[in-house]
């Protein structure tokens, strides 16, 4: 799988984090990040971009708007990292490919 963000673009990104194939409820993460090569992008606010992980309706789903936060074209693996109070070291939750390219 491959996700494409474009920057200076208002395209969304939908991931769904789950395990054995059971979407996780994500109500205790208390962090995310995302590493794109020597990027990272992160996020305590759960409503607000440029990640977004509670009140959509869905367990274990995340929206990504990158496209105000990238400058530069990449690819690679985007690499997401999930923090709670269980975790303050952070999971790594795994990665999907990613293309970061302008219009």
């Amino acid at each position: 799988m491959s996700e494409t963000v474009y920057i200076n673009r208002d395209n969304v990104v939908d991931l769904l984090l789950s395990v054995d194939g059971v979407a996780q409820p994500l109500d205790s993460v208390t962090q995310i990040d995302l590493k794109l090569g020597d990027i990272t992008v992160s996020n305590t606010l759960s409503t607000e971009w440029p990640i977004k992980w509670l009140g959509l309706g869905t367990d274990g789903k995340i929206q990504i708007k990158l496209g105000d936060e990238l400058s530069e074209n990449y690819r690679g693996r985007m690499w997401v990292i999930v923090y709670g109070l269980d975790n303050l070291d952070g999971i790594v939750w795994g990665y999907v490919d990613a293309v970061v390219t302008s219009v």
